[in-house]
């Protein structure tokens, strides 16, 4: 998949045209747009700090991380915003 060579934040969409074109970045927002069902917990598997809540520490690494994405991801906004990105 190509979406590599773009950032998604809760804030922000950073397309990255340092190694890449602006058709490789179009690329990769279409790959976005047209792969809706992106698993929050692969998404956030390298963060090293899941950790934001009083009791986190106490969670298994799987409920962490599945708590940790469902806070701080908004998969379906960012496709949208793709699939709007790709349209223009």
């Amino acid at each position: 998949m190509l979406a590599s060579v773009i950032f998604f934040s809760a804030r922000s969409i950073m397309p990255m045209y340092a190694k890449g074109s602006r058709s490789l970045s179009q690329a990769a927002l279409a790959d976005i747009a047209n792969e809706p069902s992106f698993i929050g917990t692969e998404l956030v598997a390298n963060v090293q700090n899941q950790e934001r809540e009083k009791w986190d520490h106490l969670l298994p690494p799987e409920l962490l991380s599945k708590g940790f994405a469902a806070r701080e991801l908004d998969i379906p906004g960012a496709v949208e915003i793709a699939a709007r990105l790709v349209e223009h």
